[in-house]
């Protein structure tokens, strides 16, 4: 499984997940070979999944992301619970 298949396996749910969190799930006990988070969230996205990411407004240094809709949503107008 590819790392974009195994990060969108974890976003899903539709729940907020830190970067650490999504990290720390693929790679436990410690990174392997390159990665980049961002580009493989780009990448989810240019599938048709939209996905908010925000900085933590108490810790600016924790980022998040979460699946607002994904493509079968989109093609019956319906949206992911927060």
């Amino acid at each position: 499984m590819s790392q974009k298949e195994r990060i969108l396996e974890i976003l899903k749910d539709c729940q907020p997940h830190s970067t650490f969190e999504i990290v720390e799930t693929l790679f436990p006990g410690g990174m392997a070979g390159i990665f980049r988070l961002g580009a493989r969230v780009w990448d989810i996205q240019k599938e048709g999944y939209v996905i908010n990411g925000w900085h933590d407004p108490n810790d600016r240094r924790k980022y998040w992301y979460q699946i607002i809709a994904t493509p079968e949503d989109i093609r019956t107008y319906l949206t992911c619970e927060s």
